[in-house]
Order: structure tokens, then C-alpha cells, then sequence
């Protein structure tokens, strides 16, 4: 079925922001398809409203000047509603006064209301009990105003903040203000200065083309226009007042209706106490430069916008039962929100939002700053799915009682940096990583927090999937690929675990302030500092030396309590997922980013790697920079691979390493590590092709060097180190088992744990 759009209308004057020029396009569209024509459709098209309507622009100019019928926007339970003696009685007046048919429905509720006001026992009411006799006795066309004020539940009452409390906001109360616009855009009353149809046109005009610039009317605006509510230093002089256009708050407030009919379905218990209107959520105090931590803020408005048009009931029902989803529930704040519009959790036909931060601004004075714009995405980004692992444990942090400084602020970096993958416009694995950099950070923040740590809020963080997490990580950077090698090593756990399992089983264990649980499948807080301290202060280089030195000495227990046949000992971790050589040689060399490298490591020791899926992720597409390999690199590698035997031209190598050497490695000792080397390699009856000791040692740093080893290799990659670091003679006996593919690009992972 072919619809008719009828003539298309540009409305410059009702714009996407401010949030008052956005529910102006909303009311132009309620009340044309309420009062003029039904079949009318809206839409936003580059950041204005474009209204089809089977009239012409003037002829919709027209209409509101001659035709309008104002919705009786009344509240009798507020002081300075225009009900009570010392009220501003000029709007209400000029209504009261008019004989005009479509003010009749407004006369009929200003009547209904003065009888309720008049009733004895009214002021001693309460405003929830009030507003209960309001919706009870008031005519129907006052409902919809009540319900996007007030909402009432079984035993309370709850303000939707986009109207203040109740209908007003400090001493600006709405409705009277209402109806004294109204008077002046329709041109109402007596004994004063009336303004002519040709001034109200001028305003009109202006409120839905942009066209002119007519004298505005000194009036309060309130929280809906920042650039016009006045106020300290609002003027090129200083202080200035507001000024408004009377068709602009008009229509801004016939808006504002339509966020009636969700607030009373959508409260419950997921509201939390608050008012569960679609698209209005707590505030995040995050995603916009403006944002200040101690801000005081009511919450966040974020206005859908929509690129197809759109009937007014199609509107009002979309923001009435409008979706907005994060993990599986309505979305409660604006990183909820963020997440959910770029997770698939946002009802089809919207295209974005503007997001409007209702916060204390100029004083004390509450306005609706829009931030930001916010794209709907029509797939779900990698990047976004990941980020639900991290509520739990941050939502424990979150509640917590007295929140200290450290760990708040380490909060709100956080949240700044999921908003920040949320909102990019296109996958970004960096982003994604600043997440974890930020996770990493609030834990290390919780862990000196003797309070967090003694009443359980803060455990240590436990339960990221490193399967879904890596390759929403990978940027494809040595630096990562050094980092997520390194922190997937492992020893599988027995049953039940040992006490050697409990210590060392992941670098993690070492470096973080955490311990495995006795049962050996969740992390605990340690009794005193990591094993190897200094994650996150120390350069990268200096920790994964330190890192090398504990492993060998726990290494060395292990073979006291079993002892192997074999001489030296076995650093490498039995399970892990392999680095290119070239990444690991990049650290040795320097050519890699250490800053980058060590935050990298500190975020991934908080994932799990427990599963094999990870394994392929790392591979290098090649060896392209095998040949300038150092020497001391290639001669070494082979002892700190782990893999034992190394089969070369079907051939079995035995190689371990000392346990000194990462010691003397660390203290600059590389010769006396080469020299030991090379005769290990003769033992085995490999030829090292190095016949100077001092030139492969020459220029290197012992640091580096034991950082690098750290790094596991594939055996494709030890093997070509081993080759070029040793000829293997022909005559060495035949090895017992088949020989392995010439091209093992994956380096397979036990599923023991």
C-alpha cells in the first residue's frame, strides 16, 4: 500500500536541540495530527523537523493562528498555579475571560479545578492525595498533562524530572506560565497590552520556519533552552534575562505531553524508585567534556530521533513502550543506554538520540544541556556485547557504602571509557582496551581499600572470557600480541589442586595481589603484596625480568619435590597461546612501545584463558624478520621455549635452561649466560654456529633480553631459532616418534583445566 505523505514543510525553527526546540517539533506534530490532520507525518531529516500535511506552510500557520484548540495544561496541587490568591492570576484570567470555542475545554478544567481547590480539607492534603483527586474528578483532557508530571504508584508518587517536580521547578511554576503564553500567542485578554495577529504571526513564523526576528516576550524559559534561561554572566554585559518567543514555549510544553503514557505503564520494580519513563535515565556523569564528578543532576533525557515519517500515534506509542535494552532489562543510565543503542537494544525505526543532562548549571538552576548525539547502530559491534561481563563485579563496586575517593574516581574513568567504545562509530579494539586499562586500575584502587576488601563489595575481578575477549581486543600490534601471550600462559590445575597450583599456576598469580581459592576456580585476595610487586609502576621490562626470576625459583621447588633427569629447568608455562618471534624480538630491540606493552599486560591479567578457543588469535602471518634476529635472542630462545624435545630434520634436541640464568641475565651478566648456552648446545650435540661469545653478547641488555624470554614462541618459531643458532649433525640417532607437519602455524592448548 502506497501511503500519501502529503506537501512536505521544513521546520528550521524546531531543531533537534535544545531539548525546548525538540518537543516544539514533537507538539507541531501531536496537534496537527490531532487537530488538523490525521494522516500528518513527521520526521527528522538534518537535524530539523520536516512535517508532511496536507496544507501548505501558510495554511499551517494558519491553522495554530486561527484553529488551535490548547491542551488545559492545569496543576492545582502546586503553589503559584495561578489557583491560589497570591498567584499571577494574568493567564489564567485571559482565559478564563475568553468566549472563544476552543478555549472551552480549557474554561471547563480551570473550573473543575477551582472547585476542587475550594472543597474543604484541600489544604490539608497531601500532594500525592491531591494529585489523586485530580486525576480522579479533572476532565480526560487533563490526563495525559497529569501523567507526564506526576506518577503515582500503590503507596507514593514520583516526578518524572523533563517536568521538574510536579510541574515546576523551583519557583517557576509551568502552567501558569502556560497559559499566560497562551494568551499572548492568541492575542487573549483585557486591561493590558494585547499583542495583534500580525505580532503572533511574526512569533509563529519565526517558532516554526526560523523566519524573521520579531521582539521577544521577557519571560522565564526554564530548564529547556540553556542558550536562553539567563541568569550570572548569560550576557555580553554580565547578567541578562530570558527572553522567549510566546509560540515557542506554547508548543514546547503541547510536546511535552507525549512522555505522558509511559510513565505510569513502565514504573515497577525495575525503576528503582524512580520515575520509568522510555528514555529517561540516571545520569552518567561521562561522554561529554563538560561533565564534572560532584555536578549535582536530576538524570538524562535521550530523544529518539527518527529518519521515516511518522504518524503522531506512531510517536506517542513509541514513547510510550519504546525500547531501550541492556542486558536484557531497561536501561537504567546513560552508559546503559550508550551501550544498548550499540548493542541491538533499541526498537527498529529509531536512527539516534540527542542525549540532554539534566544538571545544576548558572547558580542553582536545573537546565536540559544536550551533550551529545548518539547513532543507532544496525549491527552489533564486537567491541559492545563484551563490556556486559563487567557489570557484575563493577556494579558491586558501584554500590558500595562511602565509595572512597580513589576507587570513585577510578569508577569514572571507567565509565568514560565504555561510553567511549559504545559511542565510536565503528569497531575500535583501542577503545576496547582502554576499558580494560580502566578496569585494571579500579582494581588495583579496590585492593588498597581495606574497607572494600573486608565486607566482599570489592573481590578481585574474575570471570572475563578471554575467548570473547581477545579478538574484540586485537588491534594487530606487536604490543598486543607480546601482552596477550604473555598473560595466556598457564599450568593446568590438578584435582585437587596443589598447593604449587594455588601459587603459581598464571602470571596472574604473581603479579596481581590475588591468590587462587582452595578449590582452585575463583581468585581471592592475597594476605600481602604480590609475589613479584611493581604491576603498573615498574617498565615492563624491568617486571617481566623480576617475573623470569620468581618463575625459575618456583620452578626449581617444583624439581626439588620431583625431581627430573634431565639438567636444568623448564620456565615456560605448560599451556599458553604464542607470540610471532618477530613481537617478542620487538621488546628485545626496543622498536615496540614498552608504555604500551606494560599497560596491555596489566589489563590482561584479568581475563581468563582458560578456554582453547583463544589459540589462533596470535599467529604471525610470517617470519619476515627472522634474519635480523640478534643472535643472543636465537641462541637462547630455544632453552625458555618449554617444549621438550625440539624436533629439527627428524631429529630430538633436548634444551633447558638454568636456573641462574635469569638472574644473571637481570644483572647485566649476558656473556656468562651466552657462554653456558652454547656449551648446553654442544652437550646436546647441536654445533652452535656462534664461535664468539663476546660479539653475541655485545650490545645487548640483560633485561630486555629475560623480558622477551618471557614471551612464548611457537615450536615452528623455536625450531627456526634453533636452526640458525646450531647445525644438527646427521649422525644423531633417529627419533622415536613421527616427525611433525613442516608448517604447525597453531601450537595446540591442552583442555586440562
Amino acid at each position: 500500500m502506497v501511503i500519501e505523505l502529503g506537501e512536505r514543510i521544513e521546520l528550521a525553527g524546531c531543531r533537534t536541540e535544545p531539548l525546548g526546540s525538540y518537543l516544539k517539533g514533537l507538539g507541531v506534530l501531536r496537534l496537527v495530527g490531532e487537530q488538523l490532520d490525521s494522516a500528518a507525518r513527521g520526521s527528522w531529516v538534518d537535524d530539523a523537523f520536516a512535517l508532511h500535511v496536507g496544507v501548505d506552510a501558510e495554511g499551517l500557520v494558519d491553522f495554530f493562528l486561527d484553529q488551535y484548540c490548547p491542551t488545559p495544561l492545569v496543576t492545582p496541587w502546586n503553589g503559584g498555579s495561578g489557583f491560589y490568591p497570591k498567584d499571577q492570576q494574568a493567564g489564567i484570567g485571559a482565559i478564563e475571560d475568553s468566549t472563544s470555542d476552543r478555549l472551552r475545554p480549557y474554561r471547563h478544567a480551570i473550573a473543575k479545578s477551582r472547585e476542587l481547590v475550594g472543597e474543604a480539607g484541600w489544604g490539608d492534603l497531601d500532594k500525592e492525595e491531591q494529585v489523586q483527586l485530580c486525576r480522579a474528578r479533572l476532565p480526560d483532557a487533563v490526563i495525559p498533562w497529569i501523567d507526564a508530571t506526576v506518577v503515582l504508584t500503590d503507596d507514593s508518587r514520583e516526578f518524572p524530572f523533563l517536568l521538574g517536580t510536579g510541574g515546576n521547578v523551583g519557583r517557576l511554576e509551568f502552567s501558569n506560565n502556560f497559559m499566560q503564553r497562551v494568551g499572548d500567542a492568541l492575542c487573549l485578554g483585557e486591561g493590558r497590552v494585547v499583542p495583534t495577529r500580525d505580532v503572533s504571526r511574526g512569533w509563529l513564523e519565526q517558532a516554526l520556519m526560523d523566519h524573521g526576528a520579531p521582539k521577544l516576550v521577557p519571560a522565564a524559559v526554564g530548564q529547556f533552552d540553556p542558550g536562553g534561561a539567563g541568569g550570572a554572566n548569560s550576557g555580553p554585559l554580565g547578567d541578562a534575562g530570558s527572553l522567549i518567543n510566546p509560540w515557542d514555549y506554547v508548543l514546547m510544553f503541547e510536546g511535552s505531553v507525549l512522555f505522558a503514557s509511559g510513565a505510569a505503564r513502565r514504573f515497577g520494580a525495575d525503576a528503582r524508585g524512580k520515575a520509568a519513563m522510555p528514555f529517561m535515565v540516571d545520569t552518567s556523569a561521562v561522554g561529554y567534556g563538560s561533565s564534572a564528578e560532584a555536578e549535582s543532576s536530576k538524570g538524562e533525557l535521550w530523544a529518539p530521533i527518527w529518519r521515516s515519517p511518522a504518524t503522531a500515534r506512531e510517536v506517542e506509542r513509541l514513547i510510550g513502550e519504546g525500547r531501550s535494552e541492556w542486558r536484557g532489562r531497561q536501561a537504567r543510565s546513560g552508559l546503559d543506554f550508550v551501550r544498548a543503542a550499540a548493542n541491538l537494544g533499541i526498537d527498529r525505526g529509531i536512527d539516534g538520540f540527542v542525549r540532554h543532562a539534566f544538571v545544576e548549571r548558572h547558580g542553582q538552576n536545573m537546565l536540559a544541556v544536550p551533550v551529545a548525539q548518539i547513532s543507532v547502530r544496525d549491527r552489533v559491534v564486537p567491541q559492545v556485547p563484551v563490556l556486559r561481563q563487567l557489570d557484575g563485579w563493577v556494579g558491586r563496586v558501584r554500590s558500595a557504602r562511602n565509595l572512597p575517593a580513589g576507587p570513585a574516581a577510578a569508577l569514572r574513568r571507567l565509565d568514560q571509557a565504555q561510553f567511549e567504545v559504545a559511542s565510536s562509530p565503528k569497531p575500535n579494539p583501542r577503545a576496547l582496551q582502554g576499558v580494560l586499562q580502566a578496569l585494571a586500575e579500579l582494581e588495583q584502587s579496590v585492593s588498597r581499600s581495606g574497607a572494600l576488601r573486608s565486607d566482599r563489595v570489592g573481590w578481585p575481578v574474575r570471570g572475563l572470557s578471554g575467548e570473547s575477549w581477545l579478538p574484540a581486543l586485537d588491534d594487530e600490534s606487536p604490543e598486543f600480541r607480546i601482552a596477550a601471550a604473555f598473560a595466556s600462559q598457564r599450568d593446568p590445575i590438578g584435582k585437587p589442586p596443589s598447593a604449587t597450583d594455588l601459587e603459581g599456576s598464571r602470571p596472574a598469580l604473581l603479579l596481581r595481589p590475588v591468590r587462587l581459592a582452595a578449590h582452585g576456580r575463583t581468585l581471592d585476595w592475597s594476605s600481602g603484596p604480590p609475589r613479584v610487586p611493581g604491576l603498573g609502576r615498574l617498565s615492563c621490562t624491568d617486571l617481566l625480568s623480576e617475573f623470569l626470576i620468581r618463575r625459575a625459583i618456583d620452578v626449581i621447588g617444583r624439581h626439588r619435590a620431583d625431581p627430573g633427569e634431565q639438567v636444568g629447568v623448564t620456565t615456560a608455562f605448560q599451556l599458553r597461546t604464542p607470540a610471532p618471534v618477530e613481537c617478542a624480538v620487538g621488546l628485545l630491540d626496543g622498536s615496540t612501545d614498552d608504555a604500551r606493552v606494560g599497560r596491555l599486560v596489566e589489563s590482561l591479567l584479568l581475563l581468563d584463558f582458560s578456554s582453547a578457543g583463544t589459540v589462533d588469535l596470535l599467529q604471525s602471518s610470517g617470519n619476515a624478520r627472522l634474519a635480523v634476529i640478534p643472535p643472543a635472542y636465537t641462541v637462547l630462545a630455544p632453552f625458555f621455549h618449554g617444549r621438550q624435545p625440539i624436533r629439527i630434520a627428524q631429529h630430538d634436541i633436548h634444551l633447558r635452561a638454568d636456573a641462574s640464568w635469569p638472574t644473571l641475565l637481570a644483572a647485566g651478566r649476558v656473556a656468562r649466560v651466552i657462554e653456558q648456552a652454547i656449551q648446553r648446545l654442544r652437550i646436546a650435540r647441536a654445533d652452535p654456529v656462534a664461535r664468539s661469545v663476546e660479539a653475541v653478547a655485545a650490545g645487548i641488555d640483560g633485561r630486555r633480553l629475560a623480558a622477551s624470554l618471557c614471551i612464548p614462541i611457537s615450536a615452528f618459531g623455536a625450531r627456526a631459532l634453533l636452526s640458525r643458532a646450531a647445525a644438527i649433525p646427521t649422525e644423531l640417532s633417529e627419533p622415536s616418534e613421527p616427525s611433525e607437519p613442516s608448517e604447525p602455524n597453531v601450537e595446540p592448548i591442552s583442555n586440562e583445566e
